[in-house]
């Protein structure tokens, strides 16, 4: 499954999110403040001026544009481990009885025959990874059989761990993508 618009629009209101890009933006001014010239030199050093003088202006649409970017949403809903495990689903309790390989957490979609599409783990239950019970977002009954944990679907409640999952590399190549996009020439 791949990231959604709203996985995109929950990350965008993440604050700590939301200071990281800003981090990004600053060092990115500050760097191009300090480089040598070229062609489009005056250009870019304009820019990155505008934007260290009305930072509150511009942060807002670097922080959008970071929250699309595909290796930033793909930190963060693909990083975190997928499972394969034997579970069954009881109205809204998923049971895993044998966890085959990697970890079962928040926010992650259940796949496997008779699992309704869409489903998604709300909140652990006893079970922290491994075996135990997990509360799913919607009511059905799935007999005892080959299930899958994949992607993270990002939550209010589970935003700012699947955040930490972006790495600073892809938040500040996102930054420069966003500010270069505004400069001719580059």
């Amino acid at each position: 499954m791949a990231a959604s618009f709203n996985d995109m629009q929950i990350l965008a209101t993440d604050s700590t999110f939301g200071a990281r890009v800003g981090s990004a933006l600053w060092q990115w001014c500050v760097t191009v403040s300090n480089e040598a010239w070229s062609a489009t030199h005056q250009q870019r050093k304009n820019y990155a001026a505008q934007i260290l003088n009305n930072p509150t202006l511009y942060r807002p649409f670097f922080i959008n544009v970071s929250s699309v970017d595909t290796t930033v949403i793909n930190d963060a809903t693909v990083a975190s481990s997928a499972a394969s495990f034997t579970g069954s689903i009881t109205a809204t309790v998923l049971t895993v009885t044998v966890l085959t390989s990697g970890t079962i957490q928040d926010g992650q979609t259940i796949s496997g025959a008779g699992v309704t599409v869409g489903t998604v783990i709300t909140s652990l239950g006893t079970g922290s990874g491994g075996t135990g019970t997990y509360n799913v977002n919607n009511t059905q009954t799935v007999i005892s059989g080959s299930l899958t944990a994949g992607p993270t679907v990002i939550t209010a409640g589970n935003v700012a761990g699947q955040a930490e999952l972006i790495t600073d590399t892809h938040i500040g190549n996102a930054v420069s993508a966003a500010f270069n996009a505004f400069i001719s020439g580059v």
